[in-house]
Parts: C-alpha cells; structure tokens; sequence
C-alpha cells in the first residue's frame, strides 16, 4: 500500500514539474519574451508533455503585460497574453507570413524539456471547430 501511495505522490509531482517550465521566470528572460510578445502578432499553446495532440487554435495578442507572480519571491515575473498567463515552454510565436510557429521559450532561452521548436499550424484552419492541424519538430540531436 505504501508503494502504491509513493508511486501515486511522485506521478503528482512528476505532473507538476511538467506544467510550469518556464512560467515563472527570472527578469531578463521576461523581458525578452515580452519583446517578442508583440500585439498583433498570432499565438497558439501547445502543451506535448501534458498530452495534446493538436496545438489550439491561434489567437492574436491584444495585450502583453509582465508581472511579479509572488511577492514573496520578488526575482520572478509571469508573462499574461490576452489577460491569461501562459507557459512559454507551451506557446508558440508565428513569426512572419508563414504557418511555422517558433517555440517561445527557446526563442528566449528558457530551458524546457519535451517540447518542439517549432511547429506548423494551418492558418486557414484558425477558424474551424476541429481546430487547426499541427506538426511538431523536435530539435535533432548532433550527429543523427
């Protein structure tokens, strides 16, 4: 029973660890994902670790603020699109015309595991129920 509860307890904090990489973060970093963050420009979350399968569907950003999350621990600051704080590990920038969508958070050096670098979502999807299509690319380790 007592292994039963362990194994339960670790896939808890297993989970936890997986849902906020790069949510909290230090100044510098913020910073630069707020100047990337610009208004106008088209966003989409994609979480892999947590199991999603399709990226949703794009929105644009109206507004980016950057806040501290917790004043007890004042050297970290949150990113908010839209009134929502967001992952960068999980949200993707469409950077030009095309529907290639780059991953935040190693846009910025913001160490996350088990995510793409980028991924395509069909712009002209955008607006069906079914929500876009999405193909991700991981990042090839040398010499493969």
């Amino acid at each position: 029973m007592k292994l039963v509860l362990a194994a339960a307890a670790l896939a808890l904090v297993s989970t936890a660890a997986l849902a906020d990489q790069c949510q909290w973060i230090d100044a510098k970093v913020a910073a630069r994902a707020k100047a990337l963050l610009k208004r106008g420009a088209h966003v989409s979350i994609f979480c892999e670790p947590c199991g999603q399968k399709t990226a949703a569907v794009p929105m644009k950003i109206v507004d980016v603020s950057m806040k501290s999350p917790d004043p007890a621990q004042p050297q970290y600051r949150e990113i908010s699109i839209n009134g929502h704080d967001i992952d960068l590990a999980y949200t993707f920038l469409r950077r030009g015309k095309t529907d290639t969508f780059d991953n935040v958070a190693r846009l910025v050096r913001c160490p996350a595991t088990d995510v793409s670098d980028k991924v395509t979502i069909g712009m002209g999807h955008a607006d069906q129920k079914k929500g876009p299509k999405t193909r991700a690319r991981q990042a090839q380790a040398p010499g493969k």
